[in-house]
This record gives structure tokens, C-alpha cells and sequence, in this order.
């Protein structure tokens, strides 16, 4: 009877938002709780743990035992927005008063949990398992932030499903694969201003058009399939090389999208084009009730 060994372990990352304010939904590679101690260098050539399935599958030929690993990566970001904005009618938000604030922390701290299941059958061939996130984190602005009207909350989360094999072509050689099923959520919302405030205007310096009206939100999922392979060389008893390739997997998100509030919305428009720079009134949108 082979014995299972168990390792678990949490690893934790700070990491420091680079892409502008809007981007969400980043690749986590922190898929490993032994790797910390080298930042993950060399995973593809490194076989100390059942977290090979992601790195190189044809690392699993090294274990000689049953080996279960799991583990998660917390992270830890913050990111802040600074700026202006005018609404549709070119009003300064600073003419709106508190209407508007500068959304907050939108990258909220998040916890990506790994589990990997290696078991060798002999002494050529082992089989794997891995479930994990490759990509993670979402950003979300408070309901009154500035830049509300391009980005309010935008989510990517994917969960990966992984059976693996390898085989030991020889003492020094060995190669593995598998095949990625692949689970994505998607979400895209943004605020609405569908009556501008304008201070002193007859219609539109009603107090209650200061901010947002509404928010659009446009939701999504797919399942996608892809694969991967992989090889370790022990070139010498001192060095081993290992390749590992991971395929693209198309997703193609398919759901629903809504405006959170469907009943009594309105809309500033323009019906005759003369009205000059401020449309011409406060219009229910088609379907809705003022």
C-alpha cells in the first residue's frame, strides 16, 4: 500500500496594481505553497510537491508516492483613483457638490485556494488532478465614484479542472500532458447619468439629478477546454531542464444584462436637435414609467 503524503501551506502576496484603473481579473501564477521560498523560479524543472500538475506535468514521474498538496494565495492590493469628471452636459462634478467621491480602495483583497492529487501507478506511468484559478481578483468603486460611469464593478473569475498523466521514457527523461477545463464567470457594470445636473437650468437643476440615475450591468459565463504538456530532462545528476507549454482556451461568455432599476427611468434626450447644448426634456425610457 502507498503512503499519501500531505502537504498544505498558505503563501500570501502583496502585489502592486500596474494596468490602469479599469483592468481586472489578472493571472495568478502564486499557484504553490512550497514555491514561495523561490518566488517561483524553475517551477517547470522542480518536483518537490503534487503542485507539478500545474508547473510540468511530467514532474510528476519524480514522486514516488501518493501526494496530495493544497494551499491558497491571499492577495492583498489597493488602488485608488484621483481625478475629474463633467457630466453630459459638460458640468464640472465639483458644481454637484457630494454627488460624486473618488470610489475608494476598488480592488478588493481576495483568496485563491489551489489543490493538487498526484499518484504514481508504477514506476513509468503517474496520474494527476489539479483545481485551481488562473485568473482572480475583480475591482469594484463605491456606487458614487467619479469614474463610475466607465467601470463600476468588473469581475473575471475561472476555475481550472485538470487530469494529467506522465511517463518516464527513461531514467533521465519523461514526459506528461493534460487537459484544462476551464469554468469562467464574467461581469461588467458601469453607473448610469441619464439626466446631467445642471444648477439653476428650469429642468435640470432638480437636486435629484446630482450623481447617478442608474447602473447597467451585463453578466456572463462558459465553460472552454485547452491543454498542456510537459517534459524534465536530468541532464546531469546536478541539472535538470524541464519545458511545460499551456494552451490558449477560448471562452466565450454568454448570460444576461439589466439595468438594476427597470421601473419608473427616465432619460434626458433631444428630440428636434435645436435645443442647443441641453436637450430638450425628461423622457421615460421606452418601457418604463416616469
Amino acid at each position: 500500500m502507498k503512503a499519501i503524503l500531505l502537504r498544505a501551506g498558505f503563501t500570501g502576496a502583496s502585489i502592486v496594481l500596474m494596468s490602469t484603473a479599469y483592468a481586472s481579473g489578472y493571472k495568478v501564477n502564486e499557484q504553490s505553497a512550497s514555491g514561495v521560498g523561490t518566488a517561483y523560479a524553475g517551477r517547470a524543472a522542480v518536483a518537490d510537491d503534487a503542485s507539478v500538475v500545474f508547473y510540468n506535468p511530467a514532474a510528476m514521474s519524480k514522486l514516488k508516492r501518493s501526494e496530495l498538496s493544497f494551499g491558497a494565495t491571499y492577495i492583498d492590493v489597493e488602488g485608488s483613483f484621483e481625478g475629474t469628471r463633467t457630466n453630459p452636459a459638460g458640468v464640472p462634478d465639483a458644481a454637484e457638490g457630494n454627488a460624486y467621491d473618488d470610489g475608494g480602495d476598488f480592488v478588493p483583497n481576495a483568496t485563491i485556494p489551489f489543490v493538487y492529487y498526484v499518484h504514481p501507478v508504477d514506476d513509468k506511468v503517474a496520474f494527476g488532478f489539479g483545481i485551481f484559478a488562473p485568473f482572480g481578483t475583480h475591482t469594484d468603486y463605491s456606487s458614487n465614484a467619479l469614474v463610475g460611469g466607465f467601470a463600476d464593478e468588473t469581475e473575471l473569475t475561472t476555475i481550472d479542472f485538470q487530469p494529467t498523466f506522465s511517463y518516464r521514457v527513461s531514467d533521465a527523461l519523461a514526459i506528461g500532458g493534460g487537459i484544462d477545463i476551464m469554468y469562467a464567470h464574467g461581469l461588467l457594470s458601469k453607473q448610469l447619468d441619464l439626466v446631467p445636473y445642471v444648477p439653476g437650468h428650469p429642468q435640470l437643476g432638480n437636486t435629484d439629478y446630482q450623481g447617478y440615475e442608474n447602473k447597467f450591468e451585463v453578466e456572463g459565463n462558459d465553460l472552454g477546454y485547452g491543454w498542456n504538456l510537459g517534459l524534465i530532462w536530468d541532464v546531469t545528476a546536478h541539472t535538470t531542464l524541464g519545458f511545460t507549454y499551456r494552451s490558449e482556451v477560448d471562452l466565450e461568455l454568454e448570460g444576461d444584462s439589466k439595468f438594476i432599476q427597470s421601473s419608473g427611468v427616465v432619460a434626458y434626450t433631444d428630440p428636434d436637435g435645436e435645443s442647443g447644448p441641453y436637450p430638450a426634456g425628461i423622457y421615460p425610457v421606452d418601457g418604463a414609467t416616469s
